[in-house]
């Protein structure tokens, strides 16, 4: 379970010069602001290729800020609350 000071934690990873490739945190009760500080890492993050958030409570506002870092080979948002309009940005987004 993470939260406040644990997301920025993750955040300073993400932008680190660690080449971390594969990040799972599934299952972490992540919400909305915890996926900013995430979308905000992997927005500068350019090796990251594997990202798994799956049984999250994002919501479709910390989804969408996960697609700043769409370069991502897969990403997993399986069970995090994300409804069609989240969809619909993540599909426009990849055209």
């Amino acid at each position: 379970h993470f939260s406040g000071n644990g997301f920025n934690q993750i955040e300073n990873v993400l932008t680190s010069k660690i080449p971390l490739t594969y990040l799972s945190m599934a299952k972490c009760s992540i919400n909305a602001k915890g996926a900013d500080y995430i979308g905000n890492g992997v927005e500068k993050n350019r090796t990251l290729k594997t990202l798994i958030l799956r049984d999250n409570r994002l919501t479709d506002i910390g989804a969408e800020s996960l697609f700043k870092g769409l370069f991502f080979e897969k990403l997993d948002l399986k069970r995090c609350n994300l409804t069609d309009k989240c969809v619909l940005a993540l599909s426009a987004m990849i055209k």
